[in-house]
């Protein structure tokens, strides 16, 4: 009698470990897809307001003609005193050498913020969109004329920031060794680089018998 109530068990628990693991699977999955899906909104909602905030501050002043520094700093100063979300977002008002004139708190006037997306703005002489500042660049690995697989590299970097290069030279060729990675086929080795826009490297080779 007690051996057919384990077998009994046995089958009760393949029965429910068959049946309900799928649905398990199926409801992490769901729960999952509808998280990337808040944060896509959530990501997508927030560019939508910051575009729209910088093109309203640009907007107030194309709209009035200011002819002194001193016309324009009080219209900064005005115009930062009234943001209305100064406790969400900082408002900097810089210089043409990057320096803070007006903000609505956090960097102190007369520094300099340093942010990639700023020393790019000044170098450049062009302000990005902020949908652009806000896009991360991607670094792509090519194996060009090698054989096996290159590194992967999975993070998004901000615009003007420095990527690391990889040091893992997993790449073969016919009486050569992979020494490195570099921006274009061909070119010379390379241990960061900026990023400007979505990159590419290529492998370094160095004959075996140098």
């Amino acid at each position: 009698m007690a051996k057919k109530v384990k077998k009994v068990q046995g089958l009760k628990r393949r029965w429910l470990t068959g049946s309900m693991g799928p649905v398990l699977v199926i409801l992490l999955l769901v729960g999952v897809l509808i998280s990337v899906g808040f944060a896509s909104s959530y990501y997508n909602s927030a560019r939508s307001a910051l575009r729209a905030k910088a093109a309203a501050g640009a907007d107030y002043f194309n709209t009035y003609v200011m002819t002194s520094y001193r016309e324009y700093y009080r219209s900064a100063t005005v115009y930062a005193a009234a943001f209305d979300d100064g406790d969400r977002i900082e408002l900097q008002f810089l210089n043409s050498s990057g320096r803070v004139e007006v903000t609505t708190r956090g960097v102190t006037v007369g520094t300099y913020p340093g942010t990639p997306e700023i020393y790019s703005a000044i170098e450049s002489g062009e302000v990005k969109d902020v949908v652009d500042l806000l896009t991360g660049k991607g670094l792509t690995y090519e194996k060009d004329d090698g054989t096996g697989t290159p590194p992967v590299d999975t993070h998004e970097y901000q615009e003007g920031s420095y990527a690391p290069v990889s040091t893992d030279y997993p790449l073969t060729k016919a009486s050569n060794t992979q020494t490195g990675w570099a921006l274009s086929s061909g070119g010379p080795a390379v241990t960061s680089v900026k990023m400007t826009k979505d990159a590419k490297l290529y492998p370094v080779w160095t004959s075996a018998g140098v």
